[in-house]
């Protein structure tokens, strides 16, 4: 990704951008920055867009073929097309376009043998943009705090990363809000992050297990409603419950193998600070303990779903169970 602000910066452009991986946000940051590099924002005579698995090869070709009009350059978007995962007919003609046609495409999944993907990193750029790991969402936030003038912890940047996710579009968005927020403060602190940013569910889903585990019955109903008046279903809640205590069942069978926390949130794919949560609740939590949680939990979505149980006093069931071990 340095390449292309590199290119950008120098105004010297490959004529093939590749930008694939999991991470929709960031693709299409980036697709939007070369675009806005390659034309003017007014020339719509010279851009053109595709998207889907239907794209008529020959007549991509025929608009790369064509000189732009007016202009130095004429720009091809192309999204989603799987022309990376299997052959595609347009390989065949991508060789012979002007030096004035630029292409980006946009995919989720690439074959890396494929020949059009081999042609593009050959002549061109092919980023892989996923999303960022716990360590480089850390970073990215605080530097974009930084670039406002205002300065975060690693604990009170971890914590804004707990309570918002690690969705980029969504962990914009709450930057853009903190960021309003705090103008002209100098730094950002634990409790401007609970007055403005919206917290997703796993984040309640984490303190509703912390009261829980420290015998707070009344608090882990209290964020349940919390949860239910926010319009959360009581099935999603009891599914985001059993996900995180399987996860800290494979947490600590891994620990007793003598995983640390790095290899654990490797090998669970989970963001460092929740592999220290596990970690932390290993003090508390037995293994076979947390097996039987997992089995009872397990048990109540069969019970639900076979219209043997209510879903809302199913999770209340599950809360007052299991802050009384």
């Amino acid at each position: 990704m340095k390449r292309i602000i590199k290119d950008i910066k120098e105004n010297n452009f490959s004529n093939f951008y590749l930008l694939y991986g999991n991470d929709a946000f960031l693709k299409n940051q980036y697709r939007d920055k070369l675009r806005e590099a390659l034309l003017p924002e007014s020339d719509d005579i010279n851009l053109n867009s595709f998207e889907g698995k239907d794209i008529d090869c020959n007549e991509v070709s025929s608009i790369a073929a064509t000189l732009p009009f007016f202009a130095e350059r004429r720009l091809i978007i192309i999204k989603n097309s799987g022309w990376f995962k299997s052959m595609s007919a347009f390989f065949e003609s991508v060789s012979e376009i002007p030096e004035t046609t630029f292409f980006i495409f946009v995919e989720d999944d690439v074959d890396k043998r494929n020949k059009l993907y081999k042609f593009v990193s050959d002549k061109g750029y092919a980023a892989e943009i996923n999303s960022p790991d716990p360590k480089e969402l850390l970073t990215m936030v605080a530097a974009a705090l930084r670039k406002k003038n205002l300065l975060i912890s690693k604990s009170e940047c971890e914590y804004f990363i707990s309570k918002v996710g690690t969705d980029m579009s969504r962990v914009q968005s709450e930057l853009d809000k903190i960021t309003a927020y705090c103008l002209g403060k100098g730094s950002v602190e634990k409790e401007d992050i609970d007055s403005i940013c919206s917290e997703i569910p796993e984040s309640r889903i984490f303190l509703m297990i912390d009261a829980m585990m420290n015998g707070n019955e009344s608090r882990a109903l209290e964020l349940y409603y919390q949860m239910l008046a926010a319009h959360e279903k009581p099935m999603s809640v009891l599914f985001l419950l059993n996900k995180n205590y399987n996860q800290l069942y494979q947490a600590l069978l891994l620990k007793e193998k003598g995983y640390g926390r790095k290899s654990i949130a490797d090998a669970l794919s989970i963001r460092d600070f929740v592999a220290e949560k596990y970690m932390r609740m290993s003090g508390h939590y037995r293994l076979e303990d947390v097996k039987k949680i997992v089995d009872y939990g397990i048990s109540l979505e069969e019970k639900i779903k076979q219209g043997n149980m209510d879903e809302r006093i199913a999770v209340e069931i599950f809360i007052v169970k299991f802050s009384s071990m």
